[in-house]
């Protein structure tokens, strides 16, 4: 009895850490996931605040063309849509630039919450596997105890 004690209690030490182990490595890997999009978003944010310049640029260029082909001085109305228009472009790429922060922000907290799931589940299975080994070290002394092998013996017909 002492001896299945002792080696029950010894695997499920061994299967409580290395569970802990696995979930761990599993969260360090959705993390890792998480980061690589927030990296990803931010890239692409960049990129599409980079595009909708380029396009509000070229759409004040197109104005102020039509105005000089049509002999409009760039004063009163012709003013009023170009400054419309450069005050569309900082609200839109304002816009594209806080719809990035807040999906990089939203990707890096998950990142970090996994790590930290991870991490728990680790301490959770050392703590559970410490556990498992005083109660098997409980069994096996229990086992070791004359009174406890005499009734053992008696019931299973070994003495």
């Amino acid at each position: 009895m002492g001896a299945a004690a002792i080696v029950m209690g010894t695997m499920q030490v061994a299967g409580g850490i290395y569970s802990g182990i696995e979930a761990n490595k599993t969260a360090k890997k959705q993390a890792g996931i998480y980061d690589n999009q927030a990296n990803a978003e931010q890239a692409a944010g960049a990129f599409q605040e980079m595009q909708t310049a380029r396009d509000f640029d070229t759409l004040l260029g197109e104005q102020k063309l039509s105005f000089a082909a049509s002999g409009r001085e760039l004063e009163g109305s012709p003013l009023l849509i170009l400054d419309q228009t450069i005050r569309d472009k900082e609200t839109e790429i304002a816009n594209i630039r806080s719809n990035t922060t807040q999906k990089v922000s939203q990707l890096r907290s998950a990142a970090k919450e996994t790590k930290k799931a991870g991490r728990n589940a680790l301490t959770s299975s050392i703590i559970g596997a410490v556990g498992s080994a005083g109660k098997a070290y409980g069994s096996y002394k229990q086992s070791q105890n004359p009174t406890f092998r005499t009734v053992l013996g008696a019931n299973s017909g070994d003495q």
